[in-house]
């Protein structure tokens, strides 16, 4: 009965010693490697876009007032580079910003940072572009439809 006994501990003592740790030590292989592929990857681009165009369609920027103010109307008037570097607001920061507004057969342009914008190759390394076409009421004399196109551009340290 002795050798039983002693044959049974040995078993479980390899198990506690062997299979135990394999167990863990694979359970932590998996979390570490699926782990990566479960990141959430936010799109800063796209995030800033956002923000921008928020910004953009406030009273201050070029949101349209009757009284009331209409954030989903430019206001032709207000549509400058004075008032885009006043609205948004880049620091130290290497951006630029350029606003294409395209309606009735008209173009009219706001820039922030004009050194910058003229430089879409910058694009290719591991800077930050970004550019969007967005529809748009633009009033000039009466409501007519029309393109905001908005491109920026920030230099990566």
């Amino acid at each position: 009965m002795g050798d039983e006994d002693f044959f049974e501990q040995s078993k479980n003592m390899v198990f506690l010693i062997v299979v135990i740790p394999l167990i863990f030590i694979c359970i932590i292989l998996t979390i570490t490697l699926f782990s990566r592929f479960t990141e959430k990857s936010f799109d800063v681009p796209e995030i800033r876009y956002n923000q921008l165009m928020e910004s953009l369609r406030s009273e201050k920027c070029f949101a349209f007032n009757d009284g009331s103010v209409r954030s989903e109307v430019v206001d032709i008037t207000k549509f400058n580079s004075e008032r885009l570097g006043k609205c948004v607001d880049i620091g130290e920061r290497n951006i630029g910003i350029k606003a294409s507004l395209e309606y009735d057969g008209k173009k009219k342009e706001a820039v922030v940072n004009e050194l910058m914008v003229n430089r879409e190759f910058l694009c290719k390394g591991g800077n930050v572009c970004s550019e969007r076409r967005d529809y748009v009421l633009v009033n000039d004399n009466g409501l007519k439809g029309g393109i905001l196109d908005i491109l920026i551009i920030e230099l990566r340290d």
